[in-house]
């Protein structure tokens, strides 16, 4: 049975504790790595060999959004993610997708960043990120913001004590979606 890893931020932590750590993807073993704040750039590399050690065909990757500041530039993110997905592509996994930065609303613990300056670092990081890797970058589109999110306006939503179909739920679908469409091939 082929191997998915889940690697990135506090939305696949948020993820794996709101699936028990089960896609539920049909003949696919996932396995989850996913630590609040991360950023790429000061990646914990036991962290990347622990997920590479799976020996995953498949890698998930959701960073960057923790690296935006009011000092980042979209190039360097951009690059450092790429720099992520060439160090699984190099351990052997067959696909990389790589998820687009979703928007937030909240930016107390960044000093000086604004919504504004946040959306335009975004925005031009997801175009760098669509153009290199096409049919492997996953966008959220079924996710609205400020709706779909908790009220730090910066986490998705998880309770279903607002809708039943919450925005953890839109997240994980997509990623399903994602994952089983590659199955069928």
């Amino acid at each position: 049975m082929p191997t998915l890893i889940l690697y990135g931020s506090s939305y696949i932590e948020r993820l794996r504790c709101h699936c028990d750590g089960d896609l539920c993807i049909s003949g696919v073993n996932t396995v989850f790595f996913g630590r609040g704040g991360l950023r790429t750039d000061r990646m914990d590399q036991r962290f990347v060999r622990q997920a590479i050690a799976t020996g995953a065909e498949f890698a998930f990757l959701h960073v960057g959004g923790n690296d935006i500041s009011s000092t980042s530039t979209p190039r360097e993110i951009f690059e450092r993610i790429v720099e992520l997905v060439s160090t699984f592509n190099n351990a052997g996994m067959k696909e990389v997708w790589v998820a687009e930065m979703i928007t937030r609303g909240n930016f107390s613990k960044v000093p000086g960043l604004t919504k504004e300056a946040y959306e335009c670092q975004r925005i031009r990081i997801n175009q760098f990120l669509h153009k290199k890797f096409g049919k492997h970058f996953v966008q959220f589109k079924d996710n609205k913001y400020p709706t779909d999110y908790l009220q730090d306006l910066v986490n998705i939503q998880t309770s279903e004590q607002i809708t039943v179909n919450t925005g953890m739920k839109k997240y994980m679908s997509r990623i399903r979606r994602t994952i089983a469409s590659t199955q069928k091939h």
